[in-house]
């Protein structure tokens, strides 16, 4: 969740995350500490909060993971909340949709974009595993764009794949 977090001068305008599993749990913390600067990992059980957090994040946030990977618990009622969020995607035959990978999108007062690309080894859940990254930053240039292609499409993918409801079909030696 820190890795996420804005720099006093920034605000998030975007977050696009993928992962093989989520804890519904974690995923409310995580928009009740982003939209409130702060963190603790009992947030998520007051209501008023969430409510709050859901709001401020609903079209400003996306999180793609394995069909079938929300991890289940006593709060299902959260799940319904999730459905704004949550993105499912179904892989063909004996693969796994498995990448751990952030994009934010932050603006400044003056309406200067700035990205953040995280890498991570971790699923969006509560633990207390080392976790290890590789954390990318810079700002929006449109003389550098193509350099951004590979990732760019990986994202169009994503959302290709879950409105269509098709399998991700990786090619023969993936």
């Amino acid at each position: 969740i820190q890795l996420l977090k804005p720099t006093d001068d920034l605000k998030i305008e975007y977050i696009f995350g993928t992962c093989l599993v989520v804890d519904i749990r974690w995923l409310f913390n995580m928009l009740i500490s982003l939209s409130e600067g702060n963190d603790n990992k009992e947030k998520w059980c007051d209501p008023g909060r969430l409510l709050s957090a859901v709001r401020s994040f609903r079209n400003k946030f996306e999180l793609f993971i394995q069909s079938g990977k929300i991890e289940k618990t006593s709060y299902d009622i959260l799940l319904e909340e999730g459905k704004y969020f949550i993105k499912q995607i179904r892989c063909d035959g004996s693969h796994i949709f498995h990448p751990k990978v952030w994009v934010v999108e932050y603006s400044d007062s003056e309406n200067t974009r700035f990205f953040k690309v995280i890498i991570c080894s971790r699923n969006a859940v509560f633990g207390a595993t080392l976790e290890s990254y590789v954390q990318l930053e810079g700002s929006f240039n449109e003389k550098n764009k193509s350099q951004n292609h590979n990732l760019v499409q990986f994202i169009k993918n994503c959302y290709e794949k879950v409105k269509e409801d098709e399998y991700i079909h990786f090619p023969d030696g993936f």
